[in-house]
């Protein structure tokens, strides 16, 4: 018995499906004299979406990032985004915001790519 499996492109148009994103996190200004808390701590983190150095979401907030990936999501393509953390942004709110993101990585979200290995993170320099 003969099996013939053809295999085409999800999408028959010369647009690419699987678009690949960078969600660059910063720590944001956090008031000296008063210590942030849950939610706080989030909001407080400078958040920008881009799309080939384009920056998508309009205030560098988690809400409007959410907001600029549920827009895309109704474009119907594949989004592929890539979350860096600058140095300076406390463990504990890396921690809650990659809680907040694992529940939308699924099926039916959004594919985030797994945190390069620190090698690649920070090379040697040269000598």
């Amino acid at each position: 018995m003969l099996l013939s499996l053809l295999i085409e492109p999800a999408s028959q148009d010369e647009s690419r499906r699987v678009k690949d994103l960078v969600l660059r996190v910063q720590a944001g200004n956090t008031p000296a004299d008063k210590p942030l808390t849950g939610v706080a701590r989030l909001n407080s983190l400078n958040l920008q979406l881009k799309d080939a150095g384009t920056v998508l979401n309009g205030k560098p907030t988690l809400l409007a990032v959410l907001e600029t990936l549920a827009r895309l999501d109704r474009k119907k393509h594949d989004y592929f985004p890539t979350v860096t953390f600058g140095g300076e942004v406390e463990p504990g709110d890396a921690g809650a915001l990659a809680r907040i993101l694992s529940a939308i990585d699924s099926e039916k979200g959004i594919r985030i790519e797994p945190p390069m290995p620190a090698a690649y993170r920070n090379p040697p320099e040269s000598p």
